[in-house]
């Protein structure tokens, strides 16, 4: 009867797993049969577990530590849906979210902000503005109403991110520049 979110990641300084577990403290306070299940390890880890338990979640959070890539898509395939988050820092408005990418090609629920990449999925995700208060209301709307689109995003997904679309890309440019 629990509730199941999962981030994903390699929890490393690039993480924003703090501002998602200072979400979880919102949300399990209106769901406290939500658990957030984070699949990954890396340098951070300790850190992260201790926050957990500063913040007051550590009873709804499960921390997995390092999962085999080939493993990871097991995690992902139990969850009700799966949360993307990026603090408003400048070396996120770089970044390219491959984790979104893998949720929504899984068919899965996305909660995410709008920060950087993150901005094109808005058609294909729950998608908040960046304060931790309104992901997390996301969060909390999104568990009881789930719209399925799951079809639409894994059509986007397959059209825009496959290898095929991306490698006939890259083989295009390449004859261009020779």
């Amino acid at each position: 009867g629990s509730k199941v979110i999962v981030y994903t990641a390699h929890l490393n300084i690039a993480s924003d797993l703090d501002a998602i577990l200072e979400a979880f403290s919102i949300v399990t306070k209106k769901c406290s049969n939500a658990n957030l299940v984070v699949v990954g390890g890396g340098p951070m880890l300790e850190d992260f577990k201790n926050l957990a338990k500063q913040v007051g979640v550590s009873d709804n959070v499960i921390f997995t530590g390092y999962v085999a890539t080939a493993d990871v898509a097991k995690f992902i395939k139990l969850a009700d849906l799966c949360v993307v988050y990026y603090k408003p820092k400048k070396a996120n408005y770089f970044r390219t979210s491959m984790k979104i990418r893998e949720n929504l090609a899984m068919g899965k629920l996305v909660v995410c902000n709008d920060v950087g990449d993150l901005k094109q999925f808005k058609d294909y995700t729950h998608q908040t503005k960046t304060s931790v208060e309104d992901f997390a209301q996301e969060i909390i709307s999104s568990l009881d109403d789930k719209p399925d689109n799951s079809a639409e995003a894994i059509g986007y997904i397959r059209k825009n991110y496959s290898w095929d679309t991306i490698g006939k890309n890259f083989v295009a440019r390449l004859e261009e520049l020779m």
